[in-house]
């Protein structure tokens, strides 16, 4: 194992992450801890011609593995090597002599489980065999990773040690910067057996002085990117206000920094990105009160668990039930009308003052103020159905337990592209640790992102609002800055509703000088990414950077947001501006006015007329599905 471990380590350093690699478990003398477990029966019981049957049924109901079981059989967060000895396998198998995988997606705990048998019988294999199927338990696995043949036929060896492996054993760059996602690899100085170990990332350190505590061990509703890069600006936004966060990785953590700040008289805030950790809450629900996470918000701190993803506390644990036995309230929900709701949310005054990144949106799990009970009320509405704090449905919002700790949801929203990180720092920093001892804020300040940003850089969408024309025709929108400097180009993201518009076109604007170099948009779904760069220097002031064409496709209520918005000057350096979003409305005129130019004439009648038989919604006047002389008689009316 020793072995095994320092050859990930040199591939991983070969690739560029220094010294990273996976720890093993051991003693306090640093000597390696093997685990022996006696079967119920012999060997010729469990005699088998494949791995998988053998794992069936002698592995998985013989080993103790429990998935809220914090000790070492934790296999959420853990990996596990298992040889099994004492069991006959066809020889001639060797395909079946070891296996490997993940537990569960967005968890990186697993196994890999070979068979001693074969180690026996192919001296020369074995240590290939187990950095195999290591690699499987890792997750580099063509079924959980995009990577074609991960490292099945690469990290194979035919030696004995690392030398020896040669060529065989080279690891692809893609499957490090993989591995260097895991939570499991981090930078280890490696030691001998007997030798006093030392974690260079250990995460059994005192976090008892942070302040603000973010979980990316597992999310949902978003890439395990796309919470790294979330959780690192809020990091950024909030140390550059003297506010002590973290980031962490592992369900240990959590729970041992909870412990720690639990009653300790400052508000503390855990954010996470989809998935509640099974150590703070057990799965299945099977500690109904006084878990590690009931008990830290029903502490008079005012401490705050933030979720930017999927519910609260449903991935992992045990669906509504988790919100319920935390908040004691056994009927509240986070359900409307299923997976992508699409609840319209419009900024209160609360959310304009302390969140400025925050704009109208549409919420997948909106809050359900109306199913609040008992000591628990909404504290901050941030946006509501409404607009205003008088709402029955809410996102972002801070529900609070009286005087206790408060619960709290920013951007739940399916796979979409939102400004998380920006908003959940300037609720943090502006309302909920303000009255901390430690820190010290201005009245209310928006924050901003990293480089030289000024609040005066603005980037928006124009027009801010407009109306909705019919289907099929186009709608072109402007990408503005105002009040730009220095400025040598620029990337955005723009994201639309496909069920509303579709992309057609993107143009560069006036803005750069001509001859800039505006590379061609990339269109992911429902997000268009811009990018362009001036070829002749920096500019300042005002302009279009850039117009979108889209065609409608159905009438209606949709907003279109910007995310992901840098600035760049001539020296490579980066800044946020501040960005406007904008909102497509239902038109309110006559629907005889088919081609929507405010006057019901003969252009009308003959559209109608050229769609009779037809399902053209433009032209179906009464709505009854069917283009016909009904219509043509309520135009020509």
């Amino acid at each position: 194992m020793r072995d095994i471990q320092k050859y990930y380590q040199s591939e991983m350093t070969r690739h560029g992450f220094t010294d990273k690699t996976f720890p093993l478990e051991t003693d306090k003398d640093n000597n390696l801890i093997i685990h022996t477990i006696n079967a119920k029966h012999n060997g010729d019981h469990y005699f088998r011609n494949d791995m998988f049957d053998m794992f069936k049924e002698l592995i998985e109901p013989e080993l103790p593995f429990k998935f809220n079981n914090l000790q070492n059989w934790n296999s959420r967060d853990n990996v596990h090597l298992i040889v099994v000895g004492g069991v006959r396998m066809d020889r001639n198998l060797l395909g079946t002599q070891g296996m490997g995988f993940t537990w569960l997606a967005g968890r990186w705990g697993g196994n890999a489980t070979v068979n001693v048998n074969y180690i026996k019988e192919f001296p020369n294999h074995y240590l290939g065999l187990v950095a195999h199927e290591l690699g499987h338990a890792f997750a580099l696995d063509p079924g959980h990773n995009n990577v074609a043949e991960s490292l099945n036929g690469r990290v194979v060896a035919w030696g004995n040690t690392t030398e020896e492996w040669g060529d065989r054993m080279r690891m692809l760059k893609e499957e490090a910067v993989l591995l260097d996602s895991r939570p499991i690899f981090r930078k280890i100085t490696l030691q001998e057996d007997g030798e006093e170990p030392a974690d260079m990332d250990s995460i059994s350190q005192d976090l008892s002085n942070i302040e603000v505590l973010m979980y990316t061990g597992a999310v949902s509703w978003m890439s395990l990117d796309d919470a790294n890069l979330q959780s690192q600006l809020t990091k950024q936004l909030l140390s550059s206000k003297g506010i002590r966060a973290e980031i962490v990785q592992t369900e240990d953590a959590v729970r041992d920094w909870m412990l720690q700040t639990t009653s300790d008289g400052n508000v503390d805030v855990l954010i996470l990105y989809g998935v509640l950790p099974t150590s703070i809450h057990p799965y299945p629900n099977s500690q109904p009160d006084g878990t590690v996470a009931e008990e830290w918000i029903e502490s008079t701190d005012g401490n705050t668990i933030l979720n930017h993803g999927d519910y609260f506390g449903y991935v992992d644990n045990n669906g509504v039930q988790t919100l319920q036995d935390i908040m004691d309230i056994p009927h509240i929900t986070m359900w409307d009308f299923g997976l992508e709701n699409n609840t319209p949310m419009v900024v209160t005054k609360d959310g304009k003052e302390l969140t400025p990144s925050l704009t109208n949106f549409q919420s997948d799990r909106a809050f359900h103020l109306d199913e609040l009970i008992g000591d628990w009320f909404a504290e901050k509405v941030l946006a509501s159905d409404t607009g205003t704090s008088q709402a029955t449905r809410a996102d972002p919002v801070i529900v609070r337990d009286g005087n206790r700790g408060r619960i709290g949801i920013v951007y739940q929203t399916f796979n979409e592209v939102n400004p998380k990180g920006e908003v959940v720092a300037e609720l943090i920093a502006n309302f909920l640790l303000r009255d901390n001892d430690t820190i010290s804020l201005p009245p209310v300040e928006p924050i901003i992102g990293k480089g030289t940003g000024d609040l005066s850089d603005t980037v928006s969408i124009l027009p801010a609002s407009v109306q909705s024309p019919n289907i099929g025709q186009m709608l072109r929108l402007s990408l503005k800055i105002a009040n730009g400097k220095n400025v040598a180009g620029y990337q955005a993201t723009v994201s639309f509703d496909t069920t509303a518009l579709r992309y057609v076109s993107s143009t560069n604007g006036d803005f750069l000088p001509a001859g800039a170099f505006f590379v061609e948009p990339t269109v992911e779904g429902n997000l268009v990414k811009l990018n362009a760069a001036s070829l002749a220097g920096e500019i300042n002031g005002d302009g279009i950077l850039a117009t979108l064409t889209f065609e409608v496709v159905a009438v209606k209520a949709s907003i279109l947001t910007l995310s992901d918005v840098l600035l760049t000057n001539s020296a490579g350096e980066t800044f946020v501006p501040q960005v406007e979003n904008a909102e497509i409305t239902e038109s309110t005129g006559l629907k005889e006015d088919i081609n929507g130019d405010g006057t019901v004439n003969i252009a009308d009648l003959v559209l109608v007329a050229s769609n009779l038989g037809k399902t053209s919604q433009a032209a179906d006047v009464n709505g009854d599905g069917v283009v016909n002389i009904a219509d043509l008689v309520l135009v020509a009316g």
